[in-house]
């Protein structure tokens, strides 16, 4: 019911439709309808798309956007599951499109439950914070294929919240706790 509260208001005003495809958890483990439905389902195709998440899964949500990309794009055969998500490395393409600063890369010292497939490289994936109310993750694609682009947006909102506006990359899953200092809005040590 909080996703539907937090996106009706949006989405009328937008005039956008409102889906929901998978639940909460898709980092333990590591799941993929939704990133799949964006680019299978025509529905989508050509529109843009205003996604609200569940804070500790929107890292692994934006490496499936970027591993259904890649498989779209490499492969003849638009069959795409979550086990062939699993077989379709985004490593190279964070390498090259990480929009985190060297000097904010953290390596965790957390282990999660179940295996993630990013997990290590993921100080180049964005680490949403406690209390980030003003980012906004934008992936931007052109018609021609390998132009996916991501950028993160600080929108000049204030909420009646503290706001933490870090920008670090580090694992990030469902269940994991937060590091020292997080809700201070200090990076890790």
């Amino acid at each position: 019911m909080r996703p539907i509260q937090t996106i009706s208001l949006s989405s009328f005003l937008l005039n956008i439709p409102l889906f929901i495809f998978e639940d909460t958890n898709i980092s333990q483990p590591y799941g993929g309808k939704t990133a799949i439905e964006l680019f299978t389902n025509p529905v989508f195709n050509g529109k843009n798309v205003l996604i609200c998440w569940e804070h500790s899964n929107i890292q692994a949500l934006c490496d499936q956007i970027v591993r259904s990309y890649l498989y779209i794009n490499l492969n003849s055969n638009k069959n795409m599951t979550i086990e062939s998500l699993l077989l379709t490395s985004s490593e190279e393409w964070w390498k090259e499109n990480s929009p985190i600063n060297i000097n904010n890369r953290y390596i965790s010292t957390f282990i999660p439950l179940i295996n993630i497939p990013y997990q290590k490289y993921a100080e180049l994936l964005p680490y949403w914070n406690t209390d980030n109310f003003n980012n906004v993750y934008i992936f931007s694609t052109t018609i021609q294929p390998g132009n996916l682009s991501f950028s993160i947006f600080n929108q000049n909102i204030n909420t009646c919240y503290k706001n933490c506006e870090l920008i670090i990359g580090m694992l990030q899953y469902f269940g994991q706790p937060s590091y020292p200092n997080e809700k201070k809005c200090i990076p890790p040590l």
